[in-house]
């Protein structure tokens, strides 16, 4: 069973996101924001802190943040969230050093947009809407071995 971490700024994406990764055989847990999943990543946001209205707190699905200990074999990206674009919260990530797959799950499937989410250092790509199956291939690809 892997752990997934899943970065999405609407709830109703978040939860269903969620509820396919569990019932695929996986834990899932959800962040409403990027700064929400930098901080659960032990990741420093830097510079990404001055774009961010410090009055508003993280978004988690179950009231309480996800585990912090840095034990992530995946995580799902939004790219356009509430607080920050999530090509420049993978940016921070990959800084960090830290190697976690990082894959965008985005509204954004115009021509460009798929390059502009690998330049920023995540690793792959799955467009919304999307199916079970397009999911259960994803998981396959990046959790495997």
């Amino acid at each position: 069973m892997a752990r997934i971490l899943i970065v999405e700024d609407d709830a109703d994406s978040r939860l269903l996101i969620r509820t396919m990764i569990e019932k695929l055989g996986h834990e899932a847990f959800a962040v409403g924001d990027g700064m929400g999943a930098l901080g659960i990543l032990g990741v420093d946001p830097g510079e990404l802190a001055a774009d961010v209205d410090p009055t508003v707190g993280s978004v988690f699905d179950d009231g309480e943040p996800p585990p912090t200990d840095g034990n992530w074999d995946l995580v799902l990206m939004d790219v356009v969230l509430s607080d920050l674009d999530g090509r420049d919260v993978c940016r921070q990530i990959r800084a960090a050093g830290r190697d976690v797959p990082v894959v965008a799950v985005t509204g954004l499937a115009m021509s460009g947009d798929r390059e502009s989410c690998l330049e920023a250092g995540m690793d792959d790509y799955m467009a919304k809407p999307f199916t079970v199956d397009v999911m259960t291939d994803l998981l396959t690809a990046w959790l495997q071995g």
